[in-house]
């Protein structure tokens, strides 16, 4: 296969590691049956979805990388390929949405009117018509994946000119691949207005920067990232991906803006799925873009990987204010993930279940904190009703009901629950040994925890074995039936990313960390402010004992700022320069990123008055994060 191609056909089904592997044990009896149970539940989905995610294939990639055009649709009567050969260690749900969500390539959502290109990546790229060309909204994850679908697109539809691009959100796989869409546009796309929602530039840059290594370990686990032997594994940041800001950033909560004569209708919605998000309807077409504000899934209130806390009560009110607004009119329903649904009461069912659905989980949560419940105990009594469990597109393939009811918890009270021995809990590793000590030492834990696993007691064996592993990190044999407990958890989850962190862990306790080594590189783009909120997060400050003041100058950039040593924090003040520094640095602003990023040294490129040893002391204790930190041990 091309090579330019072969790593865009990454349909969910490609990376879902459902191959067997040798260190991981065959799926038990309790598994086996747990899975046949949620196999028959999955007749009663229909073959709605599996139609709806195929209407419109004009086309796509072959195996060589080629362009062929689709001979013929599939029909109704195909949906049951499902069933055919699903592999014992994954939940059956899962593999029938892995499977629907399969068909990579060109789709007409609306006849010479919008057309998408999905399944190239993990995310869509929109073609919208105007009176003279057409509108990209959200051009994927990396530069190749959208120059692959602009490629598409043309080939089937013809070479029109792209009269503006429109990011939904700040988030890399809805932004990053701009340049794919650009560079196929005379003069790179020089003058083709690009429309994002308010604060899109500093959200996108801000967003996981000073968290990012922490975020970045979790997410290998988040996706799988290692979880193929024979390469890295499936990486949101691989290729090439750019941040390009918006030429227009939204001013109002509702706005619209015409484009080469077709009105375009803004929701914003901050704070949801993202910082800076958008939802957007076109009158013309009767169409409405639900970004990601609405998928075929339950969503993440809160990300395993780690981010900032959606709140599901305003999630669930910007759903029905749209819903208010064109609720009415509306015939079709596209996400930049996954496929459309069309018709006006499917639409508003589709909404509807997943507004209803956020609002529960949010309201629900909140009841049972106000009957003393902690999050734990919510986390396993909070149940779906009838109605929202049995629609399909409230199924946890991506987000979790219980994760998500925990996060509820923890955006109104915080991480502790309540109860006083959390309020000061020990270590992993200092419990794990207290706990091992009282059960009878390490063999007669791992009595108790095999028992367990015997009686496919999973999440009892696993969490007994882990405060085993914590406190003998080095124990062959807890690791083992650790990571036998962890593999029958995942081949039972229905969530995918649920599914990836139990492998993930399994995988590490039984083969290791792999690592790789890792630069410590900050993006010049950050503003000089985070920048040093940046450095300031992986300063050692314990290790020294002075007060220094330096006055930061970007020669390049204009860009200046005060950083203040005191007290063993440092501090910073963006677009300020201070009356009495102690040292002042002048150098261009990739410089003194690569500098404070400990990618280059102080050298002539730099000018420095004051002293320089000060300087350099400051220096020594800004640490390069560890990208690959234990998890599943000390």
């Amino acid at each position: 296969m091309n090579k330019k191609i072969s790593f865009l056909l990454l349909s969910s089904a490609l990376v879902m590691s459902v191959s067997a592997q040798s260190y991981l044990p065959a799926p038990s009896l309790y598994t086996k049956a747990h899975n046949d149970s949620i196999a028959q539940i999955v007749e009663s989905f229909g073959s709605e979805d599996f139609v709806n995610a195929n209407r419109g294939f004009i086309g796509g990639y072959d195996k060589e990388g080629k362009i062929v055009k689709a001979n013929k649709l599939p029909k109704e009567k195909d949906w049951n390929y499902w069933k055919t050969k699903i592999p014992e260690n994954i939940n059956p749900s899962l593999w029938h949405y892995i499977h629907v969500n399969g068909p990579a390539g060109l789709f007409e959502v609306l006849p010479d009117q919008i057309y998408q290109v999905r399944g190239l990546d993990i995310g869509s790229v929109t073609f919208v018509k105007t009176n003279t060309g057409y509108v990209v909204i959200d051009v994927t994850t990396n530069e190749e994946a959208a120059a692959a679908a602009y490629q598409l697109f043309t080939h089937f539809v013809g070479k029109h000119p792209v009269k503006a691009v429109i990011y939904t959100h700040s988030h890399g796989d809805h932004y990053a691949g701009i340049q794919g869409i650009l560079k196929s546009q005379p003069d790179n796309g020089a003058g083709i207005p690009i429309i994002a929602p308010s604060k899109f530039f500093e959200s996108a840059i801000g967003e996981n920067v000073i968290a990012g290594a922490p975020m970045g370990r979790r997410a290998t686990y988040q996706f799988g990232t290692f979880l193929n032997d024979d390469a890295d594994g499936y990486s949101l940041t691989s290729r090439h991906g750019d941040l390009i800001p918006a030429t227009q950033e939204l001013t109002e909560d509702e706005q619209t803006v015409k484009i080469d004569g077709v009105d375009f209708d803004f929701l914003q919605t901050p704070n949801t799925e993202a910082v800076s998000a958008t939802i957007v309807y076109i009158p013309k077409y009767k169409a409405l873009c639900q970004a990601d504000e609405v998928i075929h899934t339950m969503h993440n209130l809160l990300t395993p990987r780690g981010a900032k806390i959606r709140d599901g009560l305003a999630w669930s009110k910007y759903l029905d204010r749209a819903l208010a607004k064109w609720g009415k009119e509306v015939q079709v329903s596209f996400g930049q993930h996954q496929w459309p649904v069309w018709g006006n009461d499917k639409v508003n069912e589709l909404w509807e279940k997943q507004r209803d659905l956020y609002r529960y989980i949010h309201d629900q949560t909140l009841y049972f904190a106000n009957q003393g419940y902690t999050p734990s105990e919510i986390a396993n009594v909070i149940k779906l009703p009838k109605s929202l469990q049995d629609y399909m597109a409230n199924r946890e393939y991506y987000g979790k009901l219980s994760f998500n009811a925990r996060s509820q918890y923890q955006l109104y009270f915080g991480f502790f629950d309540g109860v006083p021995v959390n309020i000061d809990p020990l270590t992993p590793t200092e419990e794990g040994k207290e706990w091992v000590e009282a059960i009878g030492g390490v063999e007669q834990a791992l009595t108790v925890a095999q028992k367990a696993y015997d009686n496919g007691k999973y999440r009892w064996a696993a969490t007994l074995l882990n405060k085993v592993v914590f406190a003998y990190p080095n124990h062959s044999g807890a690791r083992k039936l650790l990571a036998d407990s962890y593999a029958q958890l995942g081949y039972q989850e229905e969530s995918q990313i649920f599914r990836y962190y139990y492998l993930a862990g399994a995988k590490e306790l039984l083969k290791g960390v792999k690592k790789k080594e890792t630069k410590s590189q900050l993006n010049p783009k950050l503003g000089i402010g985070l920048l040093f909120d940046v450095v300031g997060s992986r300063f050692n400050g314990s290790k020294i004992d002075k007060s220094l003041t330096i006055n930061v100058k970007a020669i390049d950039t204009g860009e200046v700022a005060t950083v203040i040593l005191k007290n063993n924090a440092l501090s910073n003040r963006p677009n300020v320069l201070s009356d009495q520094p102690d040292i002042v640095l002048s150098a261009s602003k990739k410089d003194i990123v690569d500098l404070f990023s400990r990618n280059t040294k102080l050298n002539d490129r730099f000018t420095i008055s004051g002293n320089q040893s000060d300087l350099q002391s400051i220096l020594d204790l800004i640490e390069t994060p560890d990208y690959y930190f234990n998890i599943i041990e000390p």
